[in-house]
Protein backbone atom coordinates (compact mmCIF):
# COMPACT_ATOMS: atom_id res chain seq x y z
CA UNK A 1 0.00 0.00 0.00
CA UNK A 2 1.11 3.65 -0.86
CA UNK A 3 1.22 6.23 1.70
CA UNK A 4 1.26 10.01 1.78
CA UNK A 5 0.62 12.84 3.92
CA UNK A 6 -1.27 14.51 0.88
CA UNK A 7 -2.83 13.27 -2.64
CA UNK A 8 -4.09 16.17 -5.17
CA UNK A 9 -6.75 14.07 -7.51
CA UNK A 10 -7.58 15.36 -10.47
CA UNK A 11 -6.17 18.09 -12.67
CA UNK A 12 -7.93 21.87 -12.07
CA UNK A 13 -5.03 24.60 -11.84
CA UNK A 14 -5.51 25.55 -8.29
CA UNK A 15 -4.66 21.70 -6.84
CA UNK A 16 -1.72 21.49 -8.92
CA UNK A 17 -0.57 25.21 -7.33
CA UNK A 18 -1.35 23.63 -4.14
CA UNK A 19 1.65 20.96 -4.72
CA UNK A 20 3.73 23.55 -5.32
CA UNK A 21 2.89 26.30 -2.46
CA UNK A 22 2.31 23.61 -0.26
CA UNK A 23 5.72 22.34 -0.96
CA UNK A 24 8.05 25.45 -0.71
CA UNK A 25 5.97 26.08 2.71
CA UNK A 26 6.79 23.17 4.47
CA UNK A 27 10.59 23.55 3.61
CA UNK A 28 11.53 25.87 6.63
CA UNK A 29 9.53 22.59 8.82
CA UNK A 30 11.49 19.70 7.37
CA UNK A 31 9.88 19.04 4.16
CA UNK A 32 6.52 18.50 3.24
CA UNK A 33 6.39 14.19 3.03
CA UNK A 34 5.96 12.25 0.48
CA UNK A 35 2.62 13.77 -1.88
CA UNK A 36 0.78 12.46 -4.80
CA UNK A 37 -0.88 13.34 -7.78
CA UNK A 38 -3.82 11.25 -9.17
CA UNK A 39 -4.24 12.63 -13.18
CA UNK A 40 -6.99 11.77 -14.41
CA UNK A 41 -5.93 13.37 -18.49
CA UNK A 42 -3.19 12.16 -20.22
CA UNK A 43 -3.27 15.26 -22.36
CA UNK A 44 -2.73 19.07 -20.42
CA UNK A 45 -2.59 21.36 -22.58
CA UNK A 46 -2.04 25.04 -21.38
CA UNK A 47 -5.42 27.35 -19.52
CA UNK A 48 -6.61 30.41 -20.58
CA UNK A 49 -6.65 32.32 -17.34
CA UNK A 50 -6.96 36.50 -16.76
CA UNK A 51 -2.69 37.79 -16.47
CA UNK A 52 -3.35 39.33 -13.48
CA UNK A 53 -3.39 36.36 -11.94
CA UNK A 54 0.09 35.65 -12.69
CA UNK A 55 1.42 38.26 -10.58
CA UNK A 56 -0.72 37.59 -7.75
CA UNK A 57 0.05 33.77 -7.42
CA UNK A 58 3.22 33.65 -8.69
CA UNK A 59 2.69 32.14 -11.86
CA UNK A 60 4.53 31.14 -14.91
CA UNK A 61 2.46 32.79 -17.90
CA UNK A 62 2.77 33.34 -21.55
CA UNK A 63 2.59 36.68 -23.15
CA UNK A 64 -0.79 38.36 -22.34
CA UNK A 65 -3.24 38.96 -25.03
CA UNK A 66 -7.33 40.20 -25.67
CA UNK A 67 -9.99 38.12 -26.73
CA UNK A 68 -12.55 39.94 -29.84
CA UNK A 69 -16.29 40.45 -29.85
CA UNK A 70 -17.33 39.48 -33.46
CA UNK A 71 -20.84 40.24 -34.60
CA UNK A 72 -22.15 41.05 -37.69
CA UNK A 73 -23.09 44.43 -36.58
CA UNK A 74 -19.30 45.06 -35.29
CA UNK A 75 -16.07 44.28 -33.71
CA UNK A 76 -14.67 45.37 -30.56
CA UNK A 77 -11.19 44.14 -28.69
CA UNK A 78 -11.84 43.50 -25.16
CA UNK A 79 -9.68 46.62 -23.49
CA UNK A 80 -10.69 49.42 -21.85
CA UNK A 81 -9.48 51.84 -23.70
CA UNK A 82 -11.13 50.45 -26.34
CA UNK A 83 -14.62 49.88 -24.40
CA UNK A 84 -13.91 53.71 -23.40
CA UNK A 85 -14.38 54.63 -26.52
CA UNK A 86 -17.61 53.09 -27.87
CA UNK A 87 -18.67 54.42 -24.03
CA UNK A 88 -17.58 57.42 -23.04
CA UNK A 89 -18.99 58.20 -20.15
CA UNK A 90 -17.37 54.82 -18.31
CA UNK A 91 -14.45 56.12 -16.21
CA UNK A 92 -10.86 54.54 -16.26
CA UNK A 93 -10.35 51.76 -13.64
CA UNK A 94 -8.79 53.05 -10.52
CA UNK A 95 -5.35 50.75 -10.39
CA UNK A 96 -3.87 50.47 -6.91
CA UNK A 97 -0.30 51.41 -6.65
CA UNK A 98 0.74 47.78 -5.66
CA UNK A 99 -0.65 46.84 -9.01
CA UNK A 100 1.65 49.61 -10.64
CA UNK A 101 4.99 47.93 -9.00
CA UNK A 102 4.00 44.40 -10.48
CA UNK A 103 3.15 43.21 -6.49
CA UNK A 104 -0.63 42.92 -6.86
CA UNK A 105 -2.18 40.27 -4.25
CA UNK A 106 -5.30 38.59 -4.12
CA UNK A 107 -6.76 41.16 -1.58
CA UNK A 108 -5.63 43.73 -4.46
CA UNK A 109 -7.80 42.30 -6.74
CA UNK A 110 -10.95 41.76 -4.26
CA UNK A 111 -11.47 45.73 -3.69
CA UNK A 112 -13.10 48.49 -5.19
CA UNK A 113 -12.69 51.93 -5.55
CA UNK A 114 -16.11 52.93 -4.20
CA UNK A 115 -16.54 56.76 -6.03
CA UNK A 116 -15.41 54.50 -9.23
CA UNK A 117 -17.99 52.24 -9.24
CA UNK A 118 -20.89 54.94 -8.35
CA UNK A 119 -19.37 56.67 -12.38
CA UNK A 120 -19.68 52.59 -13.68
CA UNK A 121 -23.21 51.96 -12.28
CA UNK A 122 -24.09 55.27 -14.07
CA UNK A 123 -23.01 54.55 -17.42
CA UNK A 124 -24.45 50.81 -16.95
CA UNK A 125 -27.68 52.29 -16.41
CA UNK A 126 -27.21 54.57 -19.82
CA UNK A 127 -25.85 51.49 -21.49
CA UNK A 128 -27.57 47.59 -20.50
CA UNK A 129 -25.66 47.04 -23.73
CA UNK A 130 -22.44 46.74 -21.40
CA UNK A 131 -24.16 43.39 -19.70
CA UNK A 132 -24.38 42.15 -22.78
CA UNK A 133 -20.67 42.34 -23.84
CA UNK A 134 -19.40 41.47 -20.22
CA UNK A 135 -21.76 38.05 -20.88
CA UNK A 136 -19.80 37.07 -23.65
CA UNK A 137 -16.46 37.79 -22.17
CA UNK A 138 -17.80 35.58 -19.15
CA UNK A 139 -18.71 32.52 -21.01
CA UNK A 140 -15.09 32.17 -21.78
CA UNK A 141 -13.81 33.66 -18.31
CA UNK A 142 -15.94 32.11 -16.05
CA UNK A 143 -17.34 28.51 -14.56
CA UNK A 144 -20.92 29.83 -13.62
CA UNK A 145 -23.35 31.08 -15.89
CA UNK A 146 -24.00 34.02 -17.64
CA UNK A 147 -26.26 37.07 -16.11
CA UNK A 148 -27.08 40.34 -15.99
CA UNK A 149 -24.80 41.52 -12.69
CA UNK A 150 -22.80 44.27 -12.13
CA UNK A 151 -20.27 42.28 -10.36
CA UNK A 152 -20.00 40.16 -13.72
CA UNK A 153 -19.43 43.80 -15.80
CA UNK A 154 -16.99 44.64 -13.12
CA UNK A 155 -14.90 41.25 -13.10
CA UNK A 156 -14.68 41.16 -17.16
CA UNK A 157 -13.58 44.88 -16.90
CA UNK A 158 -10.56 44.76 -14.52
CA UNK A 159 -9.46 41.19 -15.65
CA UNK A 160 -9.34 42.22 -19.60
CA UNK A 161 -5.91 40.98 -20.15
CA UNK A 162 -5.71 36.73 -20.75
CA UNK A 163 -2.64 34.78 -20.74
CA UNK A 164 -1.78 30.71 -20.98
CA UNK A 165 -0.75 28.95 -18.04
CA UNK A 166 0.46 25.78 -17.94
CA UNK A 167 0.00 24.43 -14.34
CA UNK A 168 1.08 20.91 -14.44
CA UNK A 169 4.91 22.25 -15.33
CA UNK A 170 4.42 23.70 -11.35
CA UNK A 171 4.22 19.92 -9.84
CA UNK A 172 7.44 19.57 -7.76
CA UNK A 173 9.39 16.82 -9.17
CA UNK A 174 9.52 14.49 -6.11
CA UNK A 175 5.74 14.33 -5.98
CA UNK A 176 4.77 10.64 -7.35
CA UNK A 177 2.28 11.10 -10.09
CA UNK A 178 -0.22 8.09 -11.26
CA UNK A 179 -2.32 7.62 -14.22
CA UNK A 180 -5.70 6.79 -13.39
CA UNK A 181 -8.86 6.73 -15.63
CA UNK A 182 -12.23 7.65 -14.50
CA UNK A 183 -13.90 4.41 -16.84
CA UNK A 184 -10.85 1.56 -15.75
CA UNK A 185 -9.94 3.14 -12.31
CA UNK A 186 -13.61 3.89 -10.13
CA UNK A 187 -13.10 3.76 -6.33
CA UNK A 188 -14.04 0.53 -4.83
CA UNK A 189 -13.34 0.97 -1.20
CA UNK A 190 -12.79 3.69 1.50
CA UNK A 191 -11.49 3.22 4.73
CA UNK A 192 -10.89 5.75 7.54
CA UNK A 193 -7.61 5.60 9.57
CA UNK A 194 -6.29 5.46 13.16
CA UNK A 195 -4.45 8.74 12.58
CA UNK A 196 -7.56 10.38 10.70
CA UNK A 197 -6.89 9.83 7.54
CA UNK A 198 -8.16 7.81 4.59
CA UNK A 199 -7.41 5.12 2.59
CA UNK A 200 -9.21 4.54 -0.39
CA UNK A 201 -8.79 1.69 -3.09
CA UNK A 202 -8.90 2.26 -6.49
CA UNK A 203 -10.12 -0.93 -8.83
CA UNK A 204 -6.87 -2.14 -10.95
CA UNK A 205 -4.61 -0.39 -8.77
CA UNK A 206 -5.07 -0.64 -5.39
CA UNK A 207 -5.17 0.66 -1.80
CA UNK A 208 -3.76 4.52 -1.14
CA UNK A 209 -3.49 5.97 2.24
CA UNK A 210 -2.82 9.68 2.51
CA UNK A 211 -3.58 12.13 5.41
CA UNK A 212 -4.82 14.94 3.46
CA UNK A 213 -7.04 14.40 0.05
CA UNK A 214 -7.23 17.59 -2.16
CA UNK A 215 -10.25 16.72 -4.32
CA UNK A 216 -9.56 18.62 -7.46
CA UNK A 217 -11.53 17.96 -10.29
CA UNK A 218 -15.07 19.19 -11.25
CA UNK A 219 -18.24 17.73 -9.96
CA UNK A 220 -19.22 15.33 -13.10
CA UNK A 221 -16.01 14.17 -12.30
CA UNK A 222 -15.91 12.86 -8.63
CA UNK A 223 -19.49 11.16 -8.87
CA UNK A 224 -17.71 9.36 -12.29
CA UNK A 225 -14.96 8.35 -10.15
CA UNK A 226 -17.62 7.31 -6.96
CA UNK A 227 -20.15 5.83 -8.97
CA UNK A 228 -19.38 2.21 -7.53
CA UNK A 229 -19.03 3.37 -3.81
CA UNK A 230 -21.43 5.62 -2.72
CA UNK A 231 -20.53 5.96 0.69
CA UNK A 232 -17.08 7.49 -0.75
CA UNK A 233 -19.20 10.47 -2.24
CA UNK A 234 -21.16 10.50 0.80
CA UNK A 235 -17.99 11.80 2.38
CA UNK A 236 -18.31 14.66 -0.57
CA UNK A 237 -20.55 18.11 0.34
CA UNK A 238 -23.24 16.34 -1.49
CA UNK A 239 -24.48 20.05 -1.67
CA UNK A 240 -21.84 20.67 -4.49
CA UNK A 241 -23.88 18.68 -6.95
CA UNK A 242 -26.81 21.09 -6.31
CA UNK A 243 -24.58 23.64 -7.55
CA UNK A 244 -24.07 22.16 -10.78
CA UNK A 245 -25.95 23.96 -13.94
CA UNK A 246 -28.22 22.37 -16.68
CA UNK A 247 -25.72 23.97 -18.93
CA UNK A 248 -22.32 22.74 -19.81
CA UNK A 249 -19.94 24.02 -22.52
CA UNK A 250 -18.87 21.45 -25.06
CA UNK A 251 -15.91 21.63 -27.30
CA UNK A 252 -15.67 20.59 -31.25
CA UNK A 253 -12.21 20.64 -32.12
CA UNK A 254 -11.39 21.20 -35.88
CA UNK A 255 -8.30 20.44 -37.72
CA UNK A 256 -7.24 22.45 -40.96
CA UNK A 257 -4.56 24.05 -42.36
CA UNK A 258 -3.10 27.08 -41.81
CA UNK A 259 -4.41 28.51 -44.97
CA UNK A 260 -7.88 28.07 -43.77
CA UNK A 261 -7.26 31.16 -41.27
CA UNK A 262 -5.62 33.79 -43.84
CA UNK A 263 -6.77 36.67 -41.57
CA UNK A 264 -5.41 38.25 -38.35
CA UNK A 265 -7.15 36.11 -35.54
CA UNK A 266 -6.88 36.46 -31.35
CA UNK A 267 -6.41 33.13 -29.20
CA UNK A 268 -10.03 33.88 -28.44
CA UNK A 269 -12.78 35.17 -29.88
CA UNK A 270 -16.20 35.39 -28.85
CA UNK A 271 -19.03 35.58 -31.80
CA UNK A 272 -22.40 36.84 -31.04
CA UNK A 273 -25.39 36.10 -33.65
CA UNK A 274 -26.79 39.94 -32.75
CA UNK A 275 -24.50 42.66 -31.13
CA UNK A 276 -27.74 43.91 -29.25
CA UNK A 277 -28.42 41.76 -26.67
CA UNK A 278 -27.76 38.09 -27.70
CA UNK A 279 -29.02 34.98 -25.72
CA UNK A 280 -25.76 34.02 -23.15
CA UNK A 281 -26.35 30.22 -24.17
CA UNK A 282 -27.43 29.97 -27.82
CA UNK A 283 -26.19 33.51 -29.74
CA UNK A 284 -22.64 33.28 -28.04
CA UNK A 285 -19.78 31.20 -29.49
CA UNK A 286 -16.22 30.92 -28.23
CA UNK A 287 -13.59 29.87 -30.41
CA UNK A 288 -10.18 29.11 -29.26
CA UNK A 289 -7.13 29.21 -31.92
CA UNK A 290 -3.93 27.14 -31.73
CA UNK A 291 -1.81 27.28 -34.28
CA UNK A 292 1.23 24.00 -34.87
CA UNK A 293 3.49 25.10 -37.82
CA UNK A 294 1.01 24.79 -41.43
CA UNK A 295 -1.56 23.48 -39.09
CA UNK A 296 -4.39 25.45 -36.95
CA UNK A 297 -6.51 23.51 -35.03
CA UNK A 298 -9.64 25.52 -33.50
CA UNK A 299 -12.08 24.81 -30.69
CA UNK A 300 -15.60 26.35 -31.16
CA UNK A 301 -17.17 25.76 -27.81
CA UNK A 302 -21.38 25.20 -27.85
CA UNK A 303 -23.73 24.73 -24.20
CA UNK A 304 -25.60 22.48 -24.16
CA UNK A 305 -27.79 20.32 -21.53
CA UNK A 306 -25.46 18.79 -19.11
CA UNK A 307 -27.26 15.79 -20.04
CA UNK A 308 -27.02 15.86 -23.63
CA UNK A 309 -27.43 12.97 -25.96
CA UNK A 310 -24.73 12.67 -28.85
CA UNK A 311 -27.29 13.67 -31.71
CA UNK A 312 -28.46 16.76 -29.18
CA UNK A 313 -24.58 18.20 -28.99
CA UNK A 314 -23.97 17.49 -32.87
CA UNK A 315 -27.40 19.84 -33.61
CA UNK A 316 -25.75 22.19 -31.27
CA UNK A 317 -22.32 22.00 -33.15
CA UNK A 318 -24.01 22.78 -36.98
CA UNK A 319 -25.22 26.02 -36.17
CA UNK A 320 -21.70 26.38 -34.43
CA UNK A 321 -19.73 25.83 -37.50
CA UNK A 322 -22.44 27.93 -39.59
CA UNK A 323 -20.60 30.80 -37.43
CA UNK A 324 -17.17 29.71 -37.91
CA UNK A 325 -17.82 29.40 -41.60
CA UNK A 326 -19.23 33.25 -41.79
CA UNK A 327 -15.34 34.29 -39.97
CA UNK A 328 -13.27 31.80 -42.20
CA UNK A 329 -14.73 31.48 -45.88
CA UNK A 330 -12.13 29.04 -46.62
CA UNK A 331 -12.46 26.68 -43.28
CA UNK A 332 -14.89 23.96 -45.02
CA UNK A 333 -12.65 22.77 -47.62
CA UNK A 334 -9.48 23.08 -45.53
CA UNK A 335 -10.58 21.23 -42.65
CA UNK A 336 -8.85 17.62 -42.28
CA UNK A 337 -10.18 16.62 -39.04
CA UNK A 338 -13.66 17.15 -37.02
CA UNK A 339 -13.23 15.76 -33.06
CA UNK A 340 -16.89 14.72 -33.36
CA UNK A 341 -19.04 14.06 -36.29
CA UNK A 342 -21.25 16.65 -37.51
CA UNK A 343 -23.93 14.26 -39.14
CA UNK A 344 -25.82 12.24 -37.09
CA UNK A 345 -26.42 9.50 -39.71
CA UNK A 346 -22.61 8.54 -39.92
CA UNK A 347 -22.35 7.94 -35.99
CA UNK A 348 -25.01 4.64 -35.48
CA UNK A 349 -21.57 2.84 -35.20
CA UNK A 350 -21.46 1.88 -31.60
CA UNK A 351 -17.50 2.11 -31.24
CA UNK A 352 -17.45 5.59 -32.56
CA UNK A 353 -20.95 6.56 -30.62
CA UNK A 354 -19.14 5.60 -27.42
CA UNK A 355 -15.62 7.03 -28.48
CA UNK A 356 -17.61 10.18 -29.42
CA UNK A 357 -19.48 10.72 -26.34
CA UNK A 358 -16.94 10.05 -24.02
CA UNK A 359 -14.58 12.93 -25.76
CA UNK A 360 -17.61 15.22 -25.28
CA UNK A 361 -17.80 14.25 -21.61
CA UNK A 362 -14.62 14.23 -20.68
CA UNK A 363 -13.51 17.54 -22.24
CA UNK A 364 -16.51 19.72 -21.21
CA UNK A 365 -16.37 22.55 -18.87
CA UNK A 366 -18.97 21.95 -16.43
CA UNK A 367 -20.94 25.28 -15.16
CA UNK A 368 -22.80 26.27 -11.84
CA UNK A 369 -25.45 27.95 -11.04
CA UNK A 370 -24.68 29.59 -7.99
CA UNK A 371 -21.12 29.49 -6.09
CA UNK A 372 -19.92 27.08 -3.39
CA UNK A 373 -18.52 29.38 -0.42
CA UNK A 374 -16.75 26.52 1.31
CA UNK A 375 -14.19 23.34 0.61
CA UNK A 376 -15.07 21.20 3.68
CA UNK A 377 -16.53 17.99 3.29
CA UNK A 378 -18.22 15.22 5.48
CA UNK A 379 -14.57 13.95 6.65
CA UNK A 380 -11.89 15.95 7.83
CA UNK A 381 -9.18 14.25 5.93
CA UNK A 382 -11.18 15.58 2.56
CA UNK A 383 -11.24 18.53 1.00
CA UNK A 384 -13.41 19.49 -2.49
CA UNK A 385 -11.11 22.08 -5.11
CA UNK A 386 -14.18 22.02 -7.49
CA UNK A 387 -14.20 24.71 -9.88
CA UNK A 388 -17.73 25.45 -8.35
CA UNK A 389 -15.74 26.94 -5.22
CA UNK A 390 -16.10 30.82 -5.62
CA UNK A 391 -17.21 30.39 -9.43
CA UNK A 392 -18.29 34.48 -9.10
CA UNK A 393 -15.01 35.17 -9.69
CA UNK A 394 -12.78 35.05 -12.85
CA UNK A 395 -11.87 31.02 -13.49
CA UNK A 396 -9.57 29.69 -11.62
CA UNK A 397 -9.20 32.86 -9.14
CA UNK A 398 -11.91 31.39 -6.34
CA UNK A 399 -9.98 28.16 -6.65
CA UNK A 400 -6.69 29.38 -5.90
CA UNK A 401 -7.96 31.89 -3.14
CA UNK A 402 -9.12 28.38 -1.69
CA UNK A 403 -5.78 26.46 -2.43
CA UNK A 404 -4.08 29.59 -0.70
CA UNK A 405 -6.20 29.25 2.34
CA UNK A 406 -5.60 25.29 2.57
CA UNK A 407 -1.87 26.01 2.66
CA UNK A 408 -1.86 28.35 5.25
CA UNK A 409 -4.37 25.57 7.26
CA UNK A 410 -1.87 23.13 6.72
CA UNK A 411 1.22 25.12 7.68
CA UNK A 412 2.67 24.57 11.18
CA UNK A 413 2.37 28.12 12.56
CA UNK A 414 5.86 29.83 13.40
CA UNK A 415 6.19 29.77 16.86
CA UNK A 416 6.58 33.37 18.24
CA UNK A 417 9.34 34.10 20.24
CA UNK A 418 9.02 33.94 23.87
CA UNK A 419 9.61 37.04 25.82
CA UNK A 420 13.33 38.20 27.40
CA UNK A 421 13.68 36.53 30.89
CA UNK A 422 15.39 37.60 33.70
CA UNK A 423 19.23 36.86 33.71
CA UNK A 424 18.31 35.35 37.07
CA UNK A 425 15.62 32.81 35.43
CA UNK A 426 18.38 32.52 32.20
CA UNK A 427 21.77 31.84 34.12
CA UNK A 428 21.93 27.93 35.46
CA UNK A 429 21.38 27.99 38.95
CA UNK A 430 24.36 27.94 41.38
CA UNK A 431 24.58 25.05 43.66
CA UNK A 432 26.05 25.95 47.10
Amino acid sequence: MQEYELVVVGDEPAGLWLLRRYSEAMAEHGGPGAMGWLSLESDHRPQSIPSLLGTAFDLQMSESWNLEIVSPQRNLIWHPENIRKMFPSLPEPVVPVSAIEKKTGPEELLTWDKPWLAEVRKTLQRHPELYSLSQAVWKWMGRSLPMVSEAQFLNAYRFHDFAYWDPSNMVPKDVSRVSLSLGLHPIEECKPNKNGGMTISFRGFGPISAKRWIWNLPWNQLTALCRHNPQALKLQNLSTGQTCADQSLYGLRITASAEACPAPMRPVTVYLDDWHIPDPQSEMWPVQLFSFGQTKELCIWSSASADTALEATQSSFVEATKRLYRLLPFLPTMARNFSVGLDSSCSFEDQTRTAWIENLHTNRIELYQQTLSGVGARHSAFHLLVPAVDCHLPYPFGTLLAARKLVREFVPKKKRPTANASPSAQAPAHLP
